[in-house]
């Protein structure tokens, strides 16, 4: 128990961050975020709490490098709550979170992003927004076919009205 105290003790450190503890009303459990984002997870925790989920446990801060915005873990800027893995949201605890829409809505109001809405989906995540990061899925297979198509018809119109070169002098 001393050593993941030192250890994240450390990762404290590295990363340049104060915890804090934040606790779900409901059933009590804790996790630790940077005391900057505290006050944001606390509120979006007893937003969600109050949409009748029921949070069986959560993680913040995890061992590893602070990488915004790749990983925001170690960094005390994230929180996943009742995961069993990336974007697997326990059903076994009957946490009953709402569904990704709607916790994306309830983040926002923090200020904060969903990891559901996002094109490899994280639901369950929640962190707080980078300077330049989208909201939700930006590239999916349907915007991506709409482009194309849309470039080919813009060029196939500009091939038909293009004048006809001549080989006369």
């Amino acid at each position: 128990m001393r050593i993941a105290i030192a250890a994240l003790a450390f990762a404290l450190s590295s990363a340049g961050a104060e915890a804090e503890i934040i606790r779900s009303k409901k059933t009590g459990v804790t996790a630790q975020v940077a005391q900057k984002y505290a006050a944001k997870f606390q509120a979006y925790i007893d937003a969600v709490e109050a949409e009748g989920a029921a949070i069986y446990y959560m993680t913040g801060f995890r061992k590893g490098r602070c990488a915004v915005p790749r990983n925001k873990h170690p960094c005390g800027m994230a929180l996943d709550l009742c995961q069993d893995a990336r974007g697997k949201v326990s059903r076994m605890r009957n946490c009953r979170l709402p569904p990704p829409k709607r916790l994306a809505a309830i983040a926002k109001k923090f200020g904060l992003i969903e990891g559901g809405t996002w094109c490899n989906s994280d639901y369950g995540h929640v962190e707080v927004r980078s300077a330049r990061q989208a909201e939700g899925c930006r590239r999916n297979i349907y915007t991506a076919v709409a482009r194309w198509k849309a470039k080919r018809a813009e060029d196939a119109r500009l091939a038909t009205s293009a004048p006809e070169k001549s080989d006369a002098p």
